[in-house]
């Protein structure tokens, strides 16, 4: 079991991306705005506390945006995963994602079998 966050302001996505993470058999945790993803990040980093190993993040948010939050998580913790979550397929960051530093990228609507399988090879990296 690994723990993941998921990071978005559609509450919607939240929701379905949490079901799918327990589906899988790993815990969720969800966050509405960057900030708050990139908190909970920095205190799930205490002694006593189990690190995220992947991350999910919406692109386009109020306040910190996605790439945003993949540098902040990187600077606290350089080997966590980061997935990029967007309905921007056009947008390069969603096409080349590795060429922007995340790992993969979700273009919504997307399949739960693609998703299962991004998370099972993240996990394996």
């Amino acid at each position: 079991m690994a723990k993941i966050m998921v990071i978005d302001d559609e509450s919607s996505i939240r929701a379905v991306l949490r079901m799918l993470i327990e589906t899988l058999g790993h815990e969720a945790t969800v966050a509405s705005d960057g900030r708050t993803g990139v908190e909970l990040f920095q205190s799930a980093l205490l002694p006593d506390q189990e690190p995220f190993r992947i991350v999910i993040t919406d692109l386009v948010m109020k306040g910190m945006k996605g790439d945003d939050v993949k540098d902040a998580i990187r600077q606290l913790r350089p080997k966590t995963k980061v997935v990029l979550c967007t309905g921007y397929s056009n947008e390069p960051m969603a096409m080349h994602p590795q060429d922007h530093g995340f790992d993969g990228a979700l273009i919504k609507p997307f399949d739960k079998d693609y998703f299962a399988r991004l998370i099972g090879e993240l996990l394996l990296s």
